[in-house]
């Protein structure tokens, strides 16, 4: 009997926290109509992941949308190794200040409006200086 009480309350607990396929809205349905057969089994997280995900793509003009696609294809030809560095260097970002953002945002948009070949050169610049970083931090084995 403690079995089956356990199992029925384990059953309430998913039904309760997760979100009903139906509790979607017709646009959003449309849009994850690939998961619906497996709604109900997807985590919580992963639900909410999409739900929102959904209601964003809704949300976007033709231009976002084109944008958000080639993102998606260039995240897809990312090896695993890279896509971790990124997701690291997306926690780094967000652990940061609101202000420390709002700088990193206006630098990297100074650096996107700069020509290709100032760019070049500030790369070259910042990777010598890596370097250097480097080298010194292994003389005194901080590495």
């Amino acid at each position: 009997m403690k079995i089956i009480i356990t199992i029925f309350s384990l059953f309430i607990v998913t039904q309760v926290n997760g979100i009903e396929w139906q509790s979607l809205d017709q646009d959003q349905q449309k849009i994850l109509k690939q998961f619906e057969q497996k709604w109900s089994d997807l985590p919580e997280p992963q639900q909410n992941k999409l739900a929102n995900g959904a209601q964003r793509w809704n949300q976007m003009d033709s231009e976002q949308k084109m944008t958000a696609l080639t993102r998606m294809a260039e995240w897809k030809k990312l090896t695993p190794k890279q896509k971790a560095k990124l997701r690291k260097r997306f926690q780094w970002f967000k652990s940061l200040s609101p202000q420390e953002q709002q700088k990193l945002r206006r630098l990297n948009k100074r650096f996107k409006n700069l020509p290709n070949h100032r760019k070049k050169e500030l790369r070259k610049r910042f990777k010598n200086r890596r370097q250097a970083q480097r080298k010194r931090a292994q003389k005194f084995n901080l590495n």
